[in-house]
């Protein structure tokens, strides 16, 4: 039998991002609407407990986490474009080849 992916780990957010309709758009300016706010809601609580670890200590929950802010970013234009469907996000976080 397999084994459910670790919540954060790169394998796991590729099996939500796979789950969002793919043509759908999410605000990356938004924390409660980006990607990592979407899914930190979903695994880490609805509470923002994710948020408040990012202001104090300026990391994600998990560096795979961070990598997909990192890669959101980045698919926004380095945030001249606020919008990013979940299939394109999905596109570009797959061709990430692990941890830095």
């Amino acid at each position: 039998m397999l084994a459910r992916p670790e919540v954060g780990s790169k394998e796991h957010i590729l099996l939500w991002l796979a789950a969002q309709p793919q043509d759908k758009k999410f605000s990356y300016m938004t924390p409660s609407a980006c990607a990592c706010g979407q899914y930190s809601r979903a695994f880490l609580g609805s509470g923002m407990k994710w948020l408040k670890i990012l202001a104090k200590t300026g990391r994600h929950y998990s560096p795979d986490l961070e990598k997909l802010d990192e890669v959101a970013f980045k698919l926004t234009g380095n945030g001249k474009r606020d919008e990013v469907s979940f299939g394109a996000l999905y596109d570009a976080f797959s061709h990430w080849r692990g941890r830095r």
